[in-house]
């Protein structure tokens, strides 16, 4: 027995039936696929047993309208719990406790009662409602868009003076970038210290600072980039640029300058 058209739209049921008005009302819904998946006695979820059988016997005692048929699907889920290890007494039990409600009942709207659970001595320490506050991580609005609050008014490049940063010593402290074998000079158009990431960077020498200039970019903080440059010049790498200038006779680490 089955209604010709069944359109369920969120909360609205638009239904085709062809049969009596009593065959409407015996009339339920089940899928073919259904089946039975109602949590073993035997698991390890004490407190939600009982709950079950009493909200599977709820159901049934708010959509059935004919007692007899109410009785029957209440005896077939009854068999069902039993089949899962039930007690039987806990099984009855529950099902008394749904048939003691009349459907009406449970019909009524019951209002919500509000209650305050914020304790007397905390509203001493904190009177207002509490508040939820996490940190914003880093993303491209905060890499690309620049903040309402003007920055520094500095165009620079200088230390950050961190006790522990091995950087420091390296950052040539200048608002311009002088082009070897040129008259010209590169400004630099921002603030910047040991901790900025995202930057284009000039590799220069103390001795000979007329001499050519390495040009770089990094998209991590000017101290990782830097450790790695140290790194190479201490371990003599030759096989890159900076490690065999620096690493020539003619130079060393504190000559390097960025």
């Amino acid at each position: 027995m089955k209604p010709l058209a069944y359109i369920q739209y969120i909360d609205d049921i638009l239904i085709s039936w062809a049969d009596t008005e009593q065959k409407l009302i015996q009339f339920h819904e089940h899928k073919p696929t259904e089946k039975l998946s109602y949590l073993m006695y035997d698991s390890f979820h004490h407190h939600t047993k009982q709950a079950i059988i009493y909200r599977q016997a709820l159901h049934y005692n708010l959509i059935c309208s004919d007692t007899s048929e109410k009785n029957w699907h209440l005896g077939t889920l009854r068999k069902d719990f039993i089949n899962r290890l039930y007690n039987p007494r806990i099984v009855d039990h529950n099902i008394h406790r749904v048939t003691k409600v009349s459907k009406n009942q449970l019909l009524k709207y019951k209002q919500k009662r509000e209650t305050d659970q914020t304790k007397g001595y905390i509203l001493t320490i904190f009177p207002g409602p509490p508040i939820l506050a996490f940190r914003l991580p880093s993303n491209l609005r905060r890499l690309i868009i620049t903040s309402s609050l003007s920055g520094s008014t500095y165009k620079e490049t200088h230390p950050c003076e961190r006790k522990r940063c091995k950087t420091c010593p390296h950052i040539l402290s200048s608002d311009r970038v002088p082009i070897p074998d040129t008259l010209e000079e590169y400004y630099v158009h921002g603030h910047y210290t040991c901790s900025s990431s995202n930057v284009f960077y000039a590799i220069s020498s103390t001795k000979y600072p007329t001499r050519s200039i390495y040009i770089g970019k990094t998209g991590h903080s000017l101290i990782n980039r830097t450790n790695v440059y140290n790194l190479t010049i201490n371990n003599k790498k030759l096989d890159t640029p900076e490690g065999k200038n620096f690493s020539s006779p003619n130079y060393n680490l504190d000559d390097f300058k960025i």
